[in-house]
């Protein structure tokens, strides 16, 4: 059996370690959305949005987005941190081993990405005015 053949048998495997690798991504990825939205509002109301200023010095700009940058940085570090202390509860099988090959990073980041962006309204503003 080739390795391509091998590959592609061990993706289409779907047995009680895969379905429960999928509950684990499932978990923390829920896990994730308060928290995310909680933290991405406050960070999004604590930066100022500079589209509705008729002059901004760039300079002033490009710092608001590092700064940004950072606190998204800080916060995604903590959110991870803080849904981990959660156990995953789903397994279907006793020799299935939680978060082994980062399958519950991929929930978190998952989320925290796409909540995170949906949030993050000022820094978005910013980033179109500094690019115009």
């Amino acid at each position: 059996m080739s390795y391509n053949s091998k590959a592609l048998k061990k993706l289409l495997v779907f047995d009680k370690i895969r379905i429960s690798k999928l509950l684990e991504i499932s978990q923390y990825s829920i896990l994730s959305i308060v928290p995310t939205i909680i933290i991405g509002k406050f960070i999004n109301n604590f930066f100022n949005d500079y589209s509705k200023k008729i002059t901004t010095n760039k300079t002033i700009l490009i710092l608001s987005i590092i700064f940004n940058l950072i606190a998204y940085v800080i916060a995604t570090f903590y959110i991870e941190k803080l849904v981990m202390i959660i156990p995953f509860y789903f397994s279907l099988d006793k020799k299935y081993k939680p978060c082994l090959k980062n399958e519950c990073k991929i929930g978190i980041t998952t989320s925290i990405v796409l909540f995170f962006i949906s949030t993050q309204i000022s820094l978005i503003n910013n980033i179109n005015v500094l690019v115009k």
